[in-house]
């Protein structure tokens, strides 16, 4: 009896992919040497060893770093992009698992034992396999749903990069512009030295008062203070820039571009009759045919699920051998899924008032960003076709008197203010097209 017993439940096992041999090494003790901790003390033997020359690595600061570089470097080691990479990932590691048969289960019981007299042997044993099946075609709806959220998570993703990629172009910008404005300021410390020269020069012929030697001197310190302030500034812009494209351990030390750029305004209705393919619209689409999905996977789950049983049952006081067949399905009397079902809904209206809710404020957002370009153009046109040629002209003229003594420092001075800060307006002009159309670019680039 039971060798029969032994054999019922070794059959059973080999039908279920079981052997002893795994059974075993699935049990298997540890070891007694822990082999981490020798892994662990080559692994920070290694790190150890290579620590200096990543700490070396980390250091180099970047140098003419461009806007495609710069792009190019977030596109690869941000953090969000490396967080929507381990979230791909998990999508669709789920999506391999969703519609999968649940797992049979195993069972081994006794039945009928004697207590007080009587044999062991004369009791009833069985084994056998139980076997969940899915009803109202559940696994194909949960796919549907898996496979609705790994599409969501694409446009989220693409979405995300659009925001990583405007902070980083807008970045860029205002590190350009702080870095030409340190060109332009220097240039006006250089021509405060040369004043200064002609001044001392003018003193020592007879030809000026020692008073516009004191005045140039007190434009070349003014001069040199704005220059330390546009340097702060730029430094500041350049760790701004490092955060935007998510360095870790790395500085920039210059960037390389033009700030002039060749840019023409849009059509504005071309934009918004192509606003449906924007990346937060197109997540909010998926989000709404999600959350469909889950409102039929959660009307597939009011239905239970059949469990069909199978199993070897050894009379052992009449030394027979038997087999048992049947099946059980929850009845569906406390909890109905209705709730479930009343979730999805709500969960799908509430998608689909977001979905309405990202397209105003898309529209919203177009439509300022296009305003914001065409005055930054307009202004930008008015600095550079009108007032810094005049100004440069003024200036040139001042100069050449203050050189040839027809005119004095006083004279040349709020000339020279003035065209430096008409160039200073032009180069804040050329910013804010630039800015402006960082906003705008996302509603421009096909995707």
């Amino acid at each position: 009896m039971r060798n029969c017993l032994v054999m019922a439940l070794a059959a059973i096992l080999v039908g279920l992919g079981l052997s002893a041999s795994e059974a075993e090494a699935e049990f298997e003790p540890w070891p007694e040497d822990d082999p981490t901790e020798a892994v662990a003390e080559s692994d920070l033997e290694g790190d150890l060893e290579g620590a200096g020359t990543a700490a070396e690595d980390a250091i180099v600061p970047l140098v003419g770093l461009t806007l495609e570089q710069a792009t190019e470097w977030a596109a690869q080691s941000h953090p969000e992009q490396a967080f929507w990479r381990a979230t791909v990932e998990g999508i669709d590691a789920r999506a391999n698992q969703a519609g999968k048969m649940p797992n049979p289960e195993f069972s081994a019981r006794m039945e009928t034992v004697p207590l007080h007299r009587g044999n062991v042997g004369d009791s009833e044993f069985l084994a056998g396999v139980s076997q969940e099946i899915p009803t109202a075609g559940k696994l194909s709806k949960a796919r549907r749903v898996a496979q609705a959220d790994r599409t969501r998570i694409e446009y989220e993703q693409a979405a995300g990069w659009v925001e990583i990629r405007k902070r980083v172009h807008g970045a860029f910008a205002v590190a350009l512009y702080n870095d030409q404005l340190c060109a332009l300021l220097a240039a006006a410390v250089e021509v405060t030295e040369r004043s200064l020269a002609i001044a001392k020069s003018k003193v020592d012929a007879g030809e000026a008062v020692p008073d516009e030697v004191a005045r140039a001197e007190m434009e070349r310190a003014r001069a040199r203070l704005d220059l330390e302030r546009a340097s702060m500034l730029k430094a500041k812009a350049l760790v701004e820039l490092a955060a935007a494209m998510g360095l870790s351990g790395k500085e920039i030390e210059s960037v390389a571009g033009a700030i002039e750029a060749a840019l023409e305004l849009p059509v504005l209705e071309e934009l918004a009759a192509d606003l449906e393919r924007h990346p937060r619209i197109l997540a909010a689409a998926a989000e709404v045919a999600a959350q469909h999905a889950r409102v039929d996977y959660a009307k597939a789950q009011r239905i239970p699920n059949v469990n069909v049983d199978l199993l070897y049952r050894r009379v052992g006081s009449e030394r027979l051998n038997a087999l048992d067949a049947g099946f059980s399905i929850s009845i569906p009397l406390f909890d109905g899924g209705k709730a479930r079902v009343a979730e999805a809904e709500a969960d799908r209206r509430a998608a689909e008032a977001k979905g309405r809710s990202e397209r105003i404020a898309l529209e919203g957002e177009l439509r300022s960003a296009h305003l914001q370009l065409m005055r930054a153009l307009q202004t930008a046109k008015l600095i550079t076709e009108e007032i810094v040629p005049r100004s440069q002209s003024l200036l040139q003229t001042a100069e050449a008197r203050y050189k040839a003594g027809d005119a004095s420092l006083d004279q040349v001075l709020p000339i020279r203010r003035d065209a430096t800060a008409s160039k200073l307006s032009h180069l804040e002009a050329l910013r804010d097209v630039l800015s402006a159309w960082v906003e705008l670019k996302p509603f421009v680039d096909k995707r």
